[in-house]
């Protein structure tokens, strides 16, 4: 699968994990704070590959624990492409319901596509790309993109 370029955002001020956004810039551009980075190599595409089957492979798994025990205890975000064309951009959403869809909150700042922060959305699950479950300790599972792509970037 060819990805092009990508602009790899931190939603959540770096807190969950990385997103990527299609882009036709080809700098290479590193943040250490996990706020933005290019990526434009093939090391980099291959961990966002792996990041997204593993992530698609074990979100069922991560939905069931979710809502049968951790629900009031944790914050369930999905990561999810919106727009279209040369404008998307990957964005976590908090999820509140999840029934034939999965429905939440836009919880990422969102720049390129017509979708504003605090937004009710929903989506199928096919289309997440990685999920996190945050603990109000700050402990995080999943993420499974995020952490592939940070260490595909030496972060």
């Amino acid at each position: 699968m060819s990805w092009g370029k990508f602009l790899l955002t931190a939603a959540m001020a770096g807190a969950l994990m990385t997103g990527a956004a299609a882009n036709e810039h080809s700098q290479n551009e590193h943040s250490q704070n996990g706020h933005s980075f290019w990526v434009d190599d093939g090391a980099s595409y291959r961990a966002l590959e792996n990041g997204i089957e593993r992530a698609r492979a074990t979100l069922d798994d991560a939905r069931v624990r979710y809502f049968g025990e951790l629900q009031n205890r944790a914050d369930f975000y999905c990561a999810v492409r919106l727009g279209g064309g040369d404008k998307v951009e990957q964005v976590f959403v908090k999820v509140s319901a999840w029934d034939d869809r999965i429905r939440g909150v836009i919880a990422s700042p969102v720049e390129y596509a017509d979708y504003q922060r605090g937004q009710t959305i929903s989506f199928d699950a096919a289309d997440v790309m990685d999920w996190a479950i945050k603990f109000p300790n700050g402990k995080i599972e999943g993420n499974y993109v995020g952490r592939a792509l940070q260490r595909a970037a030496g972060l």
